[in-house]
């Protein structure tokens, strides 16, 4: 329980309190993994369907976590980068961590 405890307290500090799991988990992919990352992809990897993606894109964009830039190869894509905000917002989410035992 004090996990679970320490895992909620780390995300009222990163500020992003009112992210679902799923944003969360996205936004570890954005700023973990090696990018380019687009809308397709990040849907791909986290088996969910593109607008479930675009809706978190966007509220990202608002809350000032990521960019989104069009493709310069592909017009059609969108390429997300996170912003600073973003990446400080996920090393406070870190802090928090699960751990595993055994």
């Amino acid at each position: 329980m004090n996990d679970l405890a320490t895992a909620a307290l780390a995300c009222v500090r990163s500020g992003c309190e009112d992210l679902t799991i799923r944003q969360i988990a996205m936004l570890g992919l954005l700023c973990d993994e090696a990018g380019p990352h687009s809308t397709g992809s990040i849907a791909l990897r986290l088996g969910v369907d593109k607008p479930v993606i675009t809706r978190s894109i966007n509220r990202f964009e608002q809350m000032g976590l990521i960019h989104q830039a069009i493709s310069p190869k592909d017009r059609r894509r969108n390429i997300l980068t996170p912003m600073p905000v973003g990446r400080t917002a996920r090393e406070a989410l870190k802090v928090g961590r699960v751990r595993r035992h055994g």
